[in-house]
This record gives structure tokens, sequence and C-alpha cells, in this order.
């Protein structure tokens, strides 16, 4: 733990939409600059596996494609095919670098700079000291290659070296708080995705003896992230682009600033 005055733990929802964000950046970067911004290795898999994946996906479509043109036609059908929303990262990365470059050539070049590099340049953006590791995860540990004109793309996995077990054990009493949420508390808050619930039956079943690795650390991500930024610095605010954090905020009794669609909603 380190000592000191407030600051904000940027989640991954955040450290993409400083730099993705097109709408908000401006804003968001502005106000990251007033406080010290720390972050932990934890989200930087999160970030790493999110980044480094879409751009490969954009990167695969463009390469696959005669012009930028036919690829952005590919790429919105591919989205649609399998779900993901227009304002979703491989279409604000298509659209980001399609302003910047008329031609194929160019436009693939700076995605795999992005893939290659930059992405770490990005992400560690506003951070003034080293990365949080008190998981000690390393689910993105292996870095993407080319294989001919295509990148592979990374998978989370847990690695030998994952602490989660005995981080989940030395904060055991938030665990007890996420297992312990009032069911009648669950139904009046706004928790369209369930995401809440879910927490709390994962929290339940690792208290029970469940291993946390794998499935359900992905399950408990959000809880982790606050939990290892609460017990990392004293005074710190939670800062997020998704509403979920707000709830664990007044669950955890964690101060947040969170930024929905068309609002920021604090918590301090």
């Amino acid at each position: 733990m380190v000592d000191g005055d407030e600051a904000f733990f940027l989640d991954t929802s955040t450290q993409i939409s400083k730099t993705w964000e097109d709408e908000k950046r401006c804003y968001l970067n502005k106000e990251l600059s007033q406080k010290p911004c720390y972050c932990s290795v934890y989200v930087k898999n999160e970030y790493k596996l999110n980044i480094l994946n879409d751009t490969i996906l954009v990167h695969t479509i463009t390469v696959d494609s005669g012009t930028l043109d036919e690829a952005e036609s590919r790429l919105d059908g591919l989205m649609k095919r399998i779900g993901r929303r227009p304002d979703e990262l491989p279409y604000k990365l298509f659209r980001r670098f399609f302003k910047e470059y008329s031609r194929k050539a160019p436009f693939l070049r700076k995605l795999e700079k992005l893939i290659e590099l930059e992405w770490l340049n990005y992400f560690l953006g506003n951070i003034r000291k080293s990365l949080f590791n008190l998981v000690k995860c390393n689910s993105a540990q292996h870095d993407p290659y080319k294989k001919g004109d295509h990148y592979i793309g990374i998978i989370s996995k847990c690695s030998s070296g994952c602490e989660i077990e005995d981080f989940l054990k030395s904060q055991q009493s938030a665990l007890n708080v996420l297992s312990n949420i009032d069911d009648a508390k669950l139904n009046k808050m706004n928790d369209p995705k369930g995401k809440l619930q879910k927490i709390k039956s994962t929290s339940i079943a690792i208290l029970g003896g469940k291993s946390p690795h794998g499935k359900p650390c992905k399950e408990i991500s959000d809880a982790v992230i606050s939990i290892e930024a609460k017990a990392s610095y004293p005074t710190i605010i939670l800062h997020s682009m998704d509403s979920d954090f707000k709830l664990l905020g007044e669950v955890l009794n964690i101060p947040t600033c969170v930024h929905s669609k068309h609002k920021i909603l604090n918590n301090q």
C-alpha cells in the first residue's frame, strides 16, 4: 500500500476511453490530469486482450479486403453477425484511422504499430507510478505474432505465478461483503446486465472453496479491480466508464467517478 492524497485508479474502460472515445476523450484527459493516476497489471492484462484482439480483427479484415471502403463494409457485416454494437472498439479504431489515411498500406502500418508497441504507450499515458500488482496476474503474458500477412490473436490464460487465491484470502472481508449483498437491495439497484448478482454468486462460491482461477476470475474481474485498488491506495477514487463500478463502489465503500453515456455519476 502507498500513502498520499486522493488519486484516480483507472479501470479498463477508462483506459480504453481516454484514447478511443472520440466524444469524451478531451474531457477525460483533462479530468485525469487533475489527480495522480494509478493502475494495475491486472487492468493492463484486460486492456491488452481487448485492444490487441480488436485491432487484430480490424487488421485481418483490412488485409483481406481490396480497399478501405470494402474493409469498412466487411467489418460492419461481421460486427452485426456477431452481435457487437456500433460504439464498440473495432468501429472506433477503424473510424479513427480512416480519418487519417485514405490508402490501405499506411492504414495497415498504423494498425501494426498499435499491435506491436503503441498499445502499451497509450495504456501508460497519465500513469505516474509503477503499476500495482497485488494479484500477480499474468493472464496476457504472450504477445501476438504474424503468420504470413495476418496476426494471431492472444488468449486469456491463467499462469502458474498468479496469486489471486492468496490475494482474495487476504481480502476476505471484501468477499464477505459481496457475498452478503441483500437481495432486496440488489433488486433496487440499476444492474440490467445482472453483473452484481453474478459477482455475489461467484463470491459465495469462492468463499465455499471454489478456485478463483479461470472463469470465476473473469466473472468477478470488476470486483477484483475494485478490491485491489482499495488495498493498494487508501484514498483512491475508482474511475470508470462502466456503471457497474458505481454499484461496486456503493457496496464496498469505495469513492467512484463513473461516466455514463450522458452524465458523470459521482460517489465521493
